[in-house]
């Protein structure tokens, strides 16, 4: 890592906090349990309850939160017969 991580004085390793290049945002983000309160389409406007992930003014998907059901738990013992 060149000079960030130099064996002396300092020891060789990278201090906490060091400001150094990496990815950072333009992922996808999902938030459940979020409620639509009320929906102004003249305004182009939706008001939910609760936070969302994201600058002001970005792209926000809202989706219904359609879940898959649980399976089935078998009856014990679940391999039909003893061993």
């Amino acid at each position: 890592m060149g000079s960030a991580g130099a064996s002396q004085g300092s020891g060789s390793r990278v201090h906490p906090g060091k400001r150094m290049a990496g990815r950072m945002g333009n992922h996808q983000v999902t938030i459940q349990n979020v409620k639509v309160l009320k929906v102004d389409a003249e305004k182009g406007l939706v008001l939910l309850n609760g936070c969302i992930a994201g600058p002001d003014g970005c792209v926000v998907k809202i989706q219904d939160a359609i879940k898959k059901p649980w399976p089935k738990v078998p009856s014990i013992p679940a391999f039909g017969g003893r061993s």
